[in-house]
């Protein structure tokens, strides 16, 4: 064997192993334990945001998209359009509460029980842009009032 091929395997070693390393590097830098509306109650076409207990996975700041389902009291599924993550933050203590953006109810969402999905696709390095870290977190309970009219 040449001694070029041998730097052009060491090289292809190297190259793969640090891809490799990355691409498994699976685990969330947080998770969301439990989430409470902000109001309690819900009210059509006025706003809302949500408070997260949050254990911190390890000590790393990631980019992310969150992707919302809510199953209203008819049980109808709706897709809520994705939006950047606002979890990126400090990790230095064990536990935290936060609280994300603002957000409006549609309008269209009748009173009632209602069950918000959350999911988020976190992106720690450059191989999760092909394959992101995506975790479902537990379900939010709330309740929607009547309109704002």
């Amino acid at each position: 064997m040449s001694f070029t091929t041998k730097v052009l395997l060491v090289v292809l070693i190297l190259v793969f192993g640090v891809a490799g390393a990355f691409l498994f590097d699976r685990s969330p830098p947080f998770v969301l334990l439990e989430g409470k509306t902000i109001p309690a109650v819900l009210t059509p076409g006025k706003p809302y945001q949500f408070s997260w207990l949050r254990q911190p996975e390890s000590p790393r700041e990631c980019t992310g998209t969150v992707f919302w389902r809510i199953e209203d009291s008819e049980g109808a599924i709706r897709a809520v359009a994705p939006e950047p993550s606002l979890f990126a933050l400090d990790n230095s203590d064990k536990t935290r509460r936060v609280v994300g953006r603002e957000r409006i109810l549609s309008s269209s969402v009748p009173p009632g029980p209602i069950i918000l999905y959350p999911s988020i696709e976190f992106v720690c390095n450059w191989m999760h842009y092909l394959w992101p870290i995506y975790r479902e977190f537990p379900p939010v309970h709330s309740t929607v009032g009547g309109s704002s009219g």
